[in-house]
């Protein structure tokens, strides 16, 4: 009986000794699944991603991942790739089974940017036309004309223009991105040149004339190195302070150019009128007032000034000219100011601050 049992000890032995071998060969021999996958499958150059492995089969893990060279990685692995590549990833189990998968990263480049102006130099209000040359492939422009004089000196156009208002030496900077996310950035140092515009400006005396008084004029121009003047009497000169003669009665339209030294130019127009001599005329100014008044006049006249109340309070005689009247005795108030020529009267308003 003893041995019987012996003999079944032993047998129940070796069978569970062969299924557990069985067992062991068969979860040894089981295949590793490795999936591979991207958490960005198109980059631009110098962008990161991580792979993710999803790892299955085998000794049922823990598992160990390794790069092209054969290193251990983490999971997920983060890549760097300068270029498109197949990244190739291999995992093992502890009983030796492994696999390699394979993937593929698609490296997208840069867009290409170049721009172009129609011109570079010019005077202020300067229009430039920019434009960047290469193909539109659904890309987004983001320009910055460099004008931080004010606000609005952006575009998202792909050929803007941009008016530049002030003068100086502009640097032009262009961001372009690709429908991929990719960006180019280029800056076009001191690209632009904007001249300074003069300001044309001048006086003229008297300011009341007759038929072949002499008229001095006087350039007040400021950023000008030349100037042109035009009487509107078929007669110009270039001269800065000319002297000038108007031998009909009539309105001119007086104009002076000033031109800078780059070949901006400003104008300015002034009507003059020319009286027939004789002609009842007077200029008082300024008025209001505070001490003195002013009076031009193409004749000789009797000036009589009155107080609110017609009281006389002061009358002299002035020639032909500009005569200047010191009132600075009188007090705050309207006055009036009669002039005489002959039996011709003119009276007006004066108002004393």
């Amino acid at each position: 009986m003893k041995i019987i049992f012996s003999i079944l000890f032993f047998l129940f032995l070796f069978i569970v000794k062969i299924s557990y071998a069985i067992c062991y060969e068969s979860k040894e021999k089981s295949p590793i699944v490795l999936t591979l996958s991207l958490e960005r499958d198109s980059l631009c150059p110098g962008d990161s991603t991580f792979i993710n492995a999803l790892i299955s089969g085998g000794d049922g893990g823990p598992y160990l991942l390794y790069n092209d060279s054969g290193e251990i990685i983490n999971n997920p692995y983060l890549v760097h790739p300068d270029y498109s590549n197949v990244i190739t990833i291999t995992a093992k189990d502890y009983s030796g089974n492994q696999i390699s998968k394979s993937i593929y990263i698609h490296i997208m480049p840069f867009p290409p940017t170049c721009v172009i102006a129609d011109h570079l130099t010019g005077c202020v209000p300067l229009k430039i036309d920019f434009i960047e040359i290469n193909p539109d492939q659904n890309d987004k422009y983001f320009w910055n004309f460099g004008d931080s004089i004010v606000s609005n000196d952006t575009s998202t156009l792909k050929n803007p223009d941009y008016t530049f208002c002030n003068d100086g030496i502009f640097s032009v900077w262009l961001t372009k991105t690709s429908k991929f996310g990719c960006s180019t950035s280029v800056i076009y140092i001191d690209l632009i040149t904007a001249y300074p515009k003069p300001e044309a400006n001048f006086s003229l005396s008297p300011s009341i004339s007759k038929v072949n008084d002499s008229i001095q004029f006087y350039d007040l121009s400021t950023l000008s190195s030349n100037v042109i003047w035009i009487f509107d009497d078929g007669d110009s000169t270039n001269t800065k302070n000319p002297i000038h003669f108007f031998t009909n009665e009539g309105n001119y339209n007086i104009k002076l150019i000033a031109v800078s030294n780059m070949g901006c130019m400003d104008t300015m127009l002034v009507n003059k009128t020319i009286y027939l001599a004789g002609t009842f005329l007077v200029k008082v100014f300024p008025n209001p007032f505070h001490d003195f008044i002013k009076i031009e006049t193409l004749t000789d006249l009797f000036v009589e000034i009155f107080d609110s109340g017609g009281k006389l309070i002061k009358n002299l005689s002035i020639n032909e000219s500009q005569s200047i009247i010191d009132l600075s005795n009188l007090s705050v108030g309207v006055y009036m100011i009669r002039f005489k020529d002959g039996d011709s009267i003119l009276e007006t308003k004066l108002i004393k601050l």
